[in-house]
């Protein structure tokens, strides 16, 4: 994919005024694969929509609308992927039901995603553990951050992200993360997140395991979600943006 890029976007990119990006990650990977001079680019954060993405206090009426509107019920984790490989998804299926296989687990395993391999959907029918996996797609993001606001916490392995918007959009909610270190993923969600190791196979099912030994302080990953996600706004991009146009 990058080598790609590499071939059709420097051409363009270089006679353009300003770039701006999405993250310090993907202006370091601007610079390293366009030959882009630093003081050329500028990050602006995304933002998220806090009036659709914040913690929903109702636990109750949550649960209620989480089984009427999907038919699950909680505990459950969340994960909210599509078909690229780098997502990594498969690999925390994979990860969860090996950990089914030997272990009692709590949770259930909620997945937004559109497109999963016929493969894996084979693996999950074969495992005996079809019942515990949950496939969602084309939801609105009401529901979305209803999703979140009942999940346990939200899975985001990916191998490479530009920024990670649902890392934002699940902190906002009041949601847990479990992510990486890579890429953009911990310039975004600092200390307010779960890290996963190398190799992430193993890293999740240890994950797993600590949240059903009630390991982590959860409440304090909220409290830290919450408030860096209060510091992205769509005001405060669309305010920067401005500014870059007006000056350059």
């Amino acid at each position: 994919e990058h080598e790609k890029m590499k071939q059709i976007v420097p051409p363009f990119i270089q006679k353009c005024k300003h770039v701006i990006t999405c993250s310090n990650a993907s202006k370091r990977d601007i610079i390293e694969t366009m030959g882009i001079a630093p003081e050329k680019i500028s990050v602006i954060y995304w933002g998220v929509k806090h009036d659709i993405f914040y913690p929903q206090l109702d636990k109750v009426r949550v649960k209620e609308e989480l089984q009427s509107k999907f038919n699950i019920v909680t505990p459950y984790f969340i994960s909210v992927s599509c078909n690229a490989e780098r997502k990594r998804t498969d690999v925390l299926v994979r990860s969860y039901l090996a950990f089914l296989k030997y272990n009692r687990i709590t949770y259930d395993l909620v997945l937004v995603w559109g497109n999963p391999p016929q493969t894996l959907l084979n693996e999950i029918e074969q495992s005996g553990f079809k019942s515990r996996i949950h496939f969602f797609k084309n939801i609105s993001d009401v529901d979305l951050a209803l999703l979140y606001n009942g999940a346990s916490a939200m899975f985001f392995p990916s191998s490479y992200e530009g920024f990670g918007l649902p890392l934002l959009e699940a902190m906002a909610c009041g949601t847990p993360v479990v992510t990486c270190r890579n890429s953009s993923l911990a310039e975004i969600a600092e200390e307010a997140a779960i890290y996963l190791d190398e190799p992430i196979f193993e890293s999740i099912i240890d994950v797993i395991t600590n949240f059903e030994r009630n390991i982590f302080n959860l409440q304090a990953l909220i409290d830290k979600g919450i408030k860096r996600a209060a510091h992205f706004t769509w005001q405060k991009t669309a305010e920067k943006t401005i500014q870059i146009y007006c000056n350059t």
